[in-house]
């Protein structure tokens, strides 16, 4: 899976709203039980808990890749800084040569 941090900060927050559907669903079954004897079968609210599970799941898996992301993120910016500073360490070290070859052409010159 490729996705772009936008594409998972979406699908974390799709995961995470469903998981809270769920979550309402099972308190407001446990809620008509205990107020007005309405039971929900044991099967349905397995099959919540087993979604709420799964869906947990897949939000860790979103995390980690969030995670990476962001790593990747940082190290290319560390690259990108490494290369900017070893050009301008290179440009200055070029400066140098270019600055002693003229002293040493004027000193040439005059002599």
């Amino acid at each position: 899976m490729n996705l772009n941090e936008n594409e998972l900060a979406d699908k974390r927050r799709a995961i995470t709203r469903r998981i809270l559907e769920l979550q309402l669903l099972v308190s407001r079954s446990k809620k008509d039980y205990f107020n007005g004897g309405q039971e929900t079968p044991m099967s349905v609210r397995t099959t919540w808990g087993c979604e709420i599970a799964e869906l947990e799941l897949a939000r860790h898996d979103v995390e980690i890749l969030q995670a990476a992301c962001s790593r990747s993120k940082k190290e290319n910016r560390v690259n990108n800084l490494h290369h900017t500073l070893i050009r301008v360490l290179q440009a200055n070290k070029l400066d140098r040569y270019v600055q002693e070859a003229i002293k040493q052409c004027d000193h040439e010159a005059m002599s």
